[in-house]
């Protein structure tokens, strides 16, 4: 079912390391820049930014199917950007406070380690998500599977859920936020269940479900 991987394949834990150490650097340029202007909530929107920075590095580097890869990478790009502009909403709306969606770590950990190490855990946090990307673009089998279309349908309709409840009024009450981000990142495991080995990656989606307490309602 699964086409080999080619020779010259680039090997996918330099991928990974590569991919990582951009985001740690990433990451301690957030801690400094947030340091210099008394605002840690930039460090959320830069956080977010990270998916944006990675999936076009392993769209490059990575052997995999063209189409598949431009696929998988444009879906963690979009979520990403999207993700940049609600947190750099609450940045810059509420100097300081996180934005609801990535408050988790902040919160477990930010009284206990300095600026600088959480930026580095954060970073670490953003590559074990990114499994689902890493799976997938080093499939070189062409065509897309039905994995993967069944994979980018719930992902589309999560991002339309989140998007429509943006917009809901005080008065309405549909589904949270955590309900439609869930479903997105469902979308990214039975994506990655389309490529050999993608059963590893179905942590991420559970990872990123564990951090969005449905106590902590994910409201812009």
């Amino acid at each position: 079912m699964f086409a080999p991987l080619p020779d010259s394949a680039f090997p996918l834990w330099t991928l990974i390391a590569l991919c990582l150490g951009l985001v740690a650097f990433l990451m301690a340029l957030a801690s400094w820049t947030s340091r210099a202007i008394a605002n840690y909530g930039l460090t959320d929107a830069i956080w977010a930014f990270s998916f944006v920075l990675v999936a076009p590095v392993a769209i490059v580097f990575a052997p995999g199917y063209g189409p598949r890869k431009l696929l998988i990478g444009s879906l963690f790009a979009v979520w990403g950007l999207r993700l940049v502009a609600s947190a750099a909403r609450s940045a810059f709306s509420r100097p300081g406070a996180p934005d609801a969606r990535n408050a988790g770590m902040r919160g477990r950990f930010g009284s206990r380690v300095g600026p600088f190490a959480l930026g580095q855990l954060r970073a670490a946090w953003a590559i074990l998500l990114l499994a689902p990307l890493f799976v997938a673009v080093r499939n070189a089998e062409e065509g897309l599977n039905p994995f993967e279309i069944l994979g980018a349908v719930l992902w589309l309709a999560g991002l339309i859920g989140e998007t429509v409840a943006d917009f809901r009024s005080p008065s309405a009450s549909p589904p949270p936020h955590w309900l439609f981000e869930t479903v997105l990142w469902a979308g990214y495991g039975v994506f990655a269940l389309g490529s050999p080995g993608g059963w590893v990656a179905l942590y991420a989606p559970v990872l990123r479900w564990l951090s969005l307490a449905p106590a902590n309602e994910l409201r812009q």
